[in-house]
């Protein structure tokens, strides 16, 4: 209920929006852990048939160091296969790099490709989940 206020509260982000319930805990307790360079998938309600649009990320404790989330213009080339943890990114897609601190909530869509940067003081907890999102006449005929 808190995220679903959270994302109502501001305007501007659209029309009409759900965060789904299915979410997930990420823990880091060792330093090193990362995720390569991918997409995220969309999820769908059953019983609406709504798909996600946007992933949310919400820091539950600061990070010391490393363990940014960083926002990709492109998959790097070498990183095409989605998961593929030999793939490291040059700055130059990073577009923002977000760090770990608590209670900063993270929104972006699906299609923006991103990286958890390596973590390197522990622990690092984050919940993550999907919000649906709609903007403009779309959302208010429903579609």
């Amino acid at each position: 209920r808190l995220l679903q206020n959270a994302v109502s509260s501001v305007e501007c982000l659209a029309d009409k929006h759900r965060v789904f319930r299915h979410m997930r805990f990420l823990k880091y307790t060792a330093p090193g852990g990362y995720l390569a360079p991918h997409l995220d998938l969309a999820r769908e309600d059953a019983a609406t048939g709504e798909r996600s649009t946007h992933t949310f990320i919400l820091y539950l404790e600061d990070c010391g160091s490393g363990g940014e989330t960083a926002l990709l213009s492109e998959l790097p080339p070498r990183c095409s296969v989605m998961g593929d943890q030999s793939c490291n990114t040059d700055d130059k897609y990073v577009l923002a790099a977000v760090a770990p601190r608590r209670a900063r909530l993270l929104l972006f869509p699906h299609i923006c490709p991103h990286e958890g940067r390596e973590t390197l003081v522990v622990p690092k907890t984050l919940l993550r989940g999907e919000v649906f999102l709609r903007r403009g006449a779309d959302a208010r005929e429903g579609v």
